[in-house]
């Protein structure tokens, strides 16, 4: 399957990841709990190059050790998921004090999920990301919140069509 990054910005291709302790991509802030942040481990023949993932597949890694979860991790694409694609929700597009949140098809399969929190610290989180497998069709809308009392603002939103992930509609993300 194709990987994707939607940031703030768009769509972006290819996930990057993070070589140090292991090859991972990071699904939320680094510097927070594992409550709120989670690693993808990256394959080791994944794991060369400009630390960008442009194509995988995803298998469970069940863990050897009594102290680490069983979780999934990124492989050389197997070619039986060609029509899905592999998504990281992380777009930072809500105003100091408010909060980005995505809509996402019914029955979306998760593979991590993490956030990052306002000011870096606190209870309140800001932008959540999410590491997601979207199928032909699929659509996902970037909204944020302005104001407590009005309804959330449309951002825009990307849909996958089976080959390439792109941008619908919706404004620029500055906020």
């Amino acid at each position: 399957m194709k990987c994707f990054t939607v940031t703030e910005n768009g769509v972006v291709p290819g996930i990057k990841f993070l070589r140090e302790p292991y090859p991972h991509v990071p699904v939320g802030d680094p510097k927070l709990s594992s409550n709120d942040y989670r690693r993808v481990e990256v394959d080791a023949s994944l794991a060369g190059g400009d630390a960008t993932v442009m194509k995988c597949s995803y298998a469970l890694d069940m863990q050897a050790g009594d102290r680490r979860r069983v979780s999934y991790k990124l492989v050389p694409a197997t070619g039986e998921d060609e029509d899905q694609a592999l998504v990281k929700l992380e777009a930072h597009c809500a105003a100091p004090g408010q909060r980005s949140f995505y809509d996402l098809p019914l029955y979306t399969f998760a593979l991590a999920n993490g956030w990052y929190l306002a000011n870096g610290a606190g209870p309140q989180a800001r932008t959540p990301v999410n590491l997601v497998v979207l199928n032909k069709g699929d659509e996902v809308k970037i909204n944020r919140t302005i104001d407590v009392w009005k309804q959330a603002e449309h951002v825009f939103s990307v849909a996958f069509d089976g080959r390439e992930l792109k941008q619908k509609n919706g404004r620029r993300a500055a906020a």
